[in-house]
């Protein structure tokens, strides 16, 4: 998010957007990643925001997202102008996705999180509740005595587990706490 701040500025409406480029750079920018080996890969989108589309791109899509479907699409057309609805329709259903038309401003937060339950929902259909541990970190603003205290975080998401929301995929929010690395290391038996 930092490098979209530090460029939005600079940044003027004007023409036409060319969502040829900017999907083959999210794709890149998404392969470039994958071959770090730091992502898991399950779980991978593009948001794309825009005011219409001229096209349906399926060239750049053949090209880099089929037949797999690896990454999903969730494009958000955004104004009242309905005439490139259609094409942005066609992306999100050929990429796994969700579209999305923002309207006015009330539409923002109702709308954008979509994509959330989209991606949760076969996690939820499965009871899948995957455990994330952050790495270990100094948290400054805690002293034990000894100096700052190593820290690590652990995450999990919370589902809607009502029957008759399951098949929706509701994913609810997030819980997590933070725990010191001393008291995991209290838990390890002595001979260990």
């Amino acid at each position: 998010t930092t490098h979209f701040r530090e460029h939005l500025d600079k940044l003027f409406a004007q023409g036409i957007g060319m969502l040829d480029i900017a999907l083959t750079e999210a794709f890149n920018l998404l392969s470039d990643f994958n071959k770090t080996g730091r992502g898991s890969e399950c779980s991978q989108a593009i948001m794309l925001v825009t005011d219409g589309a001229v096209n349906t791109y399926d060239a750049i899509f053949e090209k880099f997202n089929w037949p797999e479907r690896k990454v999903r699409i969730f494009p958000y057309l955004i104004g009242r102008e309905s005439a490139f609805a259609d094409n942005l329709k066609w992306m999100a259903c050929a990429n796994k996705g969700y579209f999305t038309q923002i309207s006015t401003l009330a539409d923002v937060q109702e709308n954008v999180m979509e994509y959330l339950h989209v991606l949760s929902r076969p996690k939820v259909i499965d009871q899948e509740h995957d455990t994330v541990w952050t790495e270990a970190y100094i948290d400054s603003t805690l002293e034990d005595g000894q100096g700052p205290v190593l820290m690590t975080t652990v995450a999990m998401p919370v589902f809607s587990t009502k029957n008759e929301t399951r098949n929706r995929g509701i994913l609810l929010g997030v819980v997590g706490t933070d725990v010191p690395v001393s008291e995991l290391l209290k838990t390890i038996p002595k001979y260990k």
